[in-house]
């Protein structure tokens, strides 16, 4: 499968996430189901808008870029690039793309057949904002609710055939 890339918005909150694109690829079955082959990459799927191209420099496109190939394939990231979230949920991370300035973080969860990022900030502070860690928590609800929603509609239409 290839990566869908998306990159988020800077510094822009928004309570509900993209969901229904990912709804029409769990129900035309593009999605929810683990990789046949083991060595086949992970989708990346994000729930937030792009950032626009100016707010982050050309290192730290290709910075996450890398970090998110690496994640695809399989390989646990720690300290310095990631770090674990466990007040966001279990199998949640965020990535840490260090710039001049500041640092980008971005919030995922490593699931058995995708990698979900839910939310991205820039920061300049030490202390995550407990708005991104609600807001992380919240999205990763809504996406469990889709898919759990969509894993049913599939199971009722393989019941009907």
């Amino acid at each position: 499968m290839a990566r869908e890339k998306r990159k988020p918005k800077k510094d822009k909150q928004k309570d509900e996430p993209q969901l229904k694109e990912e709804v029409e690829l769990v129900e035309n079955g593009e999605e929810g189901a683990l990789p046949d082959d083991e060595e086949e990459p992970k989708p990346f799927v994000a729930y937030f808008e792009a950032v626009p191209a100016e707010a982050m420099s050309p290192q730290a496109k290709e910075e996450t870029d890398a970090l998110i190939t690496r994640l695809q394939a399989g390989e646990s990231l720690s300290l310095p690039q990631s770090r674990p979230m466990p007040s966001i949920g279990r199998r949640c991370h965020e990535l840490r793309i260090q710039e001049e300035d500041g640092i980008w973080r971005v919030f995922y969860r490593v699931d058995p057949d995708a990698i979900r990022a839910v939310h991205v900030l820039w920061k300049t502070t030490q202390k995550t904002p407990q708005s991104s860690i609600e807001l992380s928590k919240k999205r990763f609800s809504q996406v469990d609710q889709v898919l759990k929603l969509a894993a049913a509609q599939r199971q009722r239409r393989e019941k009907n055939l």
